[in-house]
């Protein structure tokens, strides 16, 4: 998350550079944001990996934080709201015909217009068709991928309320994202894998679609966090309702 982010806030640098900024900016933009993926990956996940041991490090010896514990029925509700929006992304936007039509979108507004590779690369989370010519059974196998992200991102949100110390907004929404990454590269991994028993191609030809769609998870996984945030706080607090409502006193019996 935080390399997309930075590659994202530096690409208007890096396009004024080169000297021909005012071409076709949005979508100068989408090419920028996409290159280099798989080492964007690479490194983040090594990242990650480094600041996880660090803090377990500055960690030791601390007592445990205090957590607020979250309702099973609003941690599910609050992971399947969650889940939703990413499926959005996965199984609307990402059909064949509705990614046509986003791409086909062109304003002319000047720097703004042609922003259909730019809206594609924030908005999908992959791309998918019918079978047509392919057999089922392989579409479906194929299809598994993207099962597997919903899944992962659904288990992720049902746990990640009793990982938190409190389970504010910004807190979902930053453990939404990272559990849309995890899922997507999850995905793509099987996908690579599949791919492998079926090609017998290269590494380098097999790891191609690793890192795609991660500025897309980022925006998917931070509708996703707020949603699932709203659902448990308004689940939590019906919850929280309904056990605090003191019990009526039945009719006196003589």
């Amino acid at each position: 998350m935080a390399g997309t982010l930075a590659i994202t806030v530096s690409a208007p640098w890096l396009i004024a550079s080169r000297g021909h900024g005012g071409f076709r900016l949005l979508s100068q933009l989408a090419g920028v944001t996409s290159s280099g993926r798989q080492v964007l990956v690479l490194t983040g996940l090594v990242a990650a990996a480094v600041t996880v041991c660090l803090a377990r490090v500055t960690a030791k010896g601390a007592g445990p934080l205090p957590q607020e514990a979250a309702p099973a029925r609003a941690a599910r509700l609050a992971a399947t709201a969650g889940t939703a929006m990413v499926a959005l992304s996965l199984v609307v936007l990402s059909y064949q015909s509705v990614a046509a039509a986003l791409q086909a979108v062109s304003p002319n507004i000047g720097l703004l217009s042609e922003p259909g590779d730019l809206l594609r690369q924030w908005l999908l989370l992959g791309g998918w068709a019918g079978p047509g010519g392919t057999p089922l059974g392989d579409w479906l196998l194929y299809r598994a991928a993207d099962g597997l992200l919903l899944v992962v991102v659904w288990w992720a949100l049902r746990r990640l309320p009793g990982l938190l110390t409190r389970a504010t907004v910004p807190a979902m929404a930053v453990g939404a994202v990272c559990a849309t990454v995890l899922g997507l590269l999850a995905s793509q991994l099987l996908r690579m894998a599949m791919d492998g028993a079926r090609l017998h191609g290269g590494l380098l030809r097999l790891s191609a679609g690793i890192g795609e769609g991660v500025p897309a998870a980022l925006t998917c996984g931070l509708v996703a966090g707020v949603a699932a945030a709203v659902t448990l706080r308004t689940a939590g607090g019906r919850a929280g309702t309904a056990e605090a409502a003191p019990s009526l006193p039945g009719p006196a019996r003589s």
